[in-house]
């Protein structure tokens, strides 16, 4: 009783919070409202708003578990914080601070829709779509792209899984080869219906499996190539 009393203050609180931070906006006082961001992020949260982004993503939610158990609610404020701060940099035209901000807005609606509370479920399907619009092309980290490539999978968009995947492993990104190869093992697993329903038929499962087992391959000569010229240089 007492802990569910204390989730709703907090999400009142929040509400009051996010209610000023909008009309700021509105008004286009953007640096009185970014001081309200700042200060939603100590005071209902504890979180430090400069660490906040010092952080990454997965360091960040270290801060919102108790054990293994995650407070969703306080995810869910914390992601509607950065929502906003990366809306405000967005209309000061700081567009690397509102790219980042959105990354982590992303990273935690997704992680909290991850965990199928049906409460959010539609707002964060609501938010994750606008912030993938958002963010466009840009590069997410890895942690981000782990959490897509599940959420267009329980979503049963399978090729949207496979383009986020291929997209950022060309950018550099080398983590993300085991990801892939269990995420086509699971694929393989369903049925023909399933994967046509998703956009992606068995046929293309199993070739982009295998495009992705090239591309690891050479990463690793080209890995190994570096090496020597380091070594030799």
């Amino acid at each position: 009783m007492i802990q569910k009393d204390y989730i709703m203050r907090l999400i009142e609180q929040a509400a009051q919070a996010l209610a000023a931070i909008l009309a700021k906006k509105e008004s286009r006082l953007f640096e009185e409202a970014r001081t309200d961001v700042k200060q939603a992020f100590q005071g209902l949260l504890g979180l430090d708003y400069e660490l906040a982004y010092m952080l990454s993503p997965e360091e960040s939610l270290t801060c919102f578990k108790n054990g293994d158990t995650l407070d969703i609610d306080r995810c869910m404020i914390v992601a509607e914080l950065f929502r906003q701060d990366a809306d405000i940099y967005g209309e000061q035209g700081m567009i690397l601070k509102s790219i980042s901000g959105a990354r982590n807005a992303l990273f935690f609606f997704l992680e909290v829709f991850l965990q199928q509370d049906v409460k959010y479920t539609e707002e964060c399907i609501y938010k994750i779509e606008e912030l993938i619009s958002k963010l466009g092309s840009h590069t997410l980290p890895d942690a981000v792209v782990k959490r897509l490539m599940d959420y267009y999978e329980l979503n049963g968009a399978y090729a949207k899984a496979e383009n986020i995947l291929f997209q950022h492993i060309e950018s550099g990104d080398t983590e993300l080869f085991e990801t892939g190869r269990r995420f086509y093992e699971r694929l393989l697993g369903k049925s023909d219906k399933e994967l046509e329903s998703g956009n992606l038929p068995r046929a293309e499962v199993r070739e982009g499996g295998e495009a992705l087992e090239m591309r690891r391959k050479g990463f690793g000569r080209d890995k190994d190539a570096q090496a020597g010229d380091y070594k030799t240089g």
